[in-house]
């Protein structure tokens, strides 16, 4: 009888073992699956902490719609500054100014469509500015559809006159992140 106990107690080891080895197993695939948007939250984040605290123009909000990339820029220069230009991924984008809070289902610029926005930032404002038509290169279009929720990554050099009148670029050393949405 002391056989059989011994038999009965190295099946039920034996079962116990190779449950554990398939519960290891599967915990690490789905760690590794779970990697990649793991990283990417790493990343957003990482952006989201260096543009934060960007000077002398720093971004505290983003969002891209269909059309335009939105933008809540916050000045932590010393001196007034004058928002020219930006740059998403090389390419020059006009830039206008809203009112806050800014909503999409009221979008009206306060420049006209022909004209490059020059918006003056005082020392610590905060403005919300939009691009125009940036539909070309969008990171949230993929062929004819619109990538709701998903999280871009897009290259960003805002051009600026200081307070002396020289023209002065600001690149970032991180790209800047946001979700693609609809308003």
């Amino acid at each position: 009888m002391a056989g059989r106990r011994t038999l009965g107690q190295g099946s039920t080891e034996y079962i116990l073992l190779v449950s554990f080895l398939l519960i290891v197993a599967l915990l690490g695939v789905v760690f590794i699956s779970a990697l990649p948007s793991f990283a990417a939250d790493v990343a957003a984040r990482r952006s989201e902490d260096y543009w934060k605290y960007a000077r002398p123009v720093a971004i505290t909000s983003v969002a891209m719609y269909p059309n335009r990339l939105v933008l809540e820029i916050k000045s932590h220069s010393p001196t007034t500054i004058t928002l020219r230009q930006l740059y998403v991924d090389g390419i020059p984008l006009m830039v206008y100014n809203h009112s806050i809070p800014f909503r999409l289902s009221s979008f009206t610029p306060q420049c006209s469509s022909s004209e490059n926005c020059q918006m003056r930032l005082m020392p610590g404002e905060l403005r919300i500015v939009s691009t125009e038509n940036f539909t070309s290169n969008n990171p949230c279009v993929s062929g004819q559809q619109y990538l709701i929720s998903k999280r871009f990554f897009v290259n960003l050099t805002i051009t600026y006159n200081s307070s002396d009148g020289v023209l002065k670029n600001q690149t970032g050393k991180e790209k800047i992140s946001g979700l693609c949405t609809l308003g």
